[in-house]
């Protein structure tokens, strides 16, 4: 129900922007690039205690901004963006005297197209306009990777190292759907959700030029969709939770179609 309920509201917005598009006052489109710093929210039903650190990867845009008046405009975009976040778990013990270490890398990365439509209030001078803005997205995951490290350590209670070892993987991602089956993965695949659904919010600033304006936004991305589908007869304390939490920084410019 949310999903459909956010499908409608992206439509929605990009309806009204290019049915009102005859009569604003202004039409801009532009580039605009920046970076991510990806994360993610984990709900792991095992409890296995991940340490979650971000990720800091490339955006790039083509906003298309449809002016209404002086202080209001329906923003949509074409973006390529990413996902990721990087997890560690650690567990210690002592054994005889031996105390043993192990730890677990995971690096994961998402590539995706995503689409934007966000409505934007403005105000300052015609030279210096500050903005405010939120609005839906959705996004489809165009490729993916993991990469595992896992370590080993034993430790002898005079600090004498008596076996250390580590091995590392990379493994590509699968676009599944929930109830795929585990079998359907070849052993370097992981699977993956093929679209994604997301609330920007921000704000910016843009500086005009003359004919163009140049800009700089900050912009929150909460995602809504779980990363991580479900497998076959998976049961309900076997599933895990993944999304998306980012922060993304960009410049830009814009120039007047109209």
């Amino acid at each position: 129900m949310k999903k459909h309920f956010l499908f409608q509201l992206i439509f929605a917005f990009a309806a009204l922007g290019f049915s009102q598009s005859l009569n604003a006052q202004k039409i801009s489109l532009g580039v605009r690039g920046g970076i991510l710093i990806n994360n993610m929210e984990i709900n792991d039903a095992f409890d296995d205690g991940y340490e979650n650190k971000g990720v800091t990867g490339l955006q790039f845009s083509v906003p298309l901004e449809i002016a209404f008046g002086n202080m209001f405009a329906i923003q949509p975009e074409i973006m390529y963006g990413s996902h990721g976040v990087k997890l560690t778990i650690e567990e210690t013990g002592t054994d005889n005297g031996i105390t043993y270490s192990v730890k677990n890398e995971i690096a994961l990365k998402i590539n995706t197209l995503e689409i934007p439509v966000v409505a934007k209030v403005k105000f300052g001078s015609n030279k210096l306009k500050f903005n405010v803005f939120a609005g839906p997205s959705i996004g489809f995951g165009m490729n993916g990777e993991g990469k595992v490290k896992f370590s080993y350590k034993e430790v002898a209670a005079n600090g004498t190292v008596l076996n250390e070892e580590s091995e590392s993987e990379t493994l590509d991602a699968k676009f599944v759907k929930d109830n795929y089956d585990e079998n359907d993965l070849d052993e370097d695949e992981f699977p993956l959700s093929k679209t994604n659904l997301n609330l920007h919010f921000g704000a910016g600033v843009a500086y005009n030029i003359g004919k163009a304006s140049l800009f700089i936004d900050a912009r929150y991305i909460l995602g809504l969709s779980d990363h991580f589908p479900d497998y076959k007869d998976a049961y309900p304390d076997e599933k895990t939770e993944a999304k998306s939490r980012r922060i993304g920084l960009s410049a830009g410019v814009m120039f007047p179609l109209n």
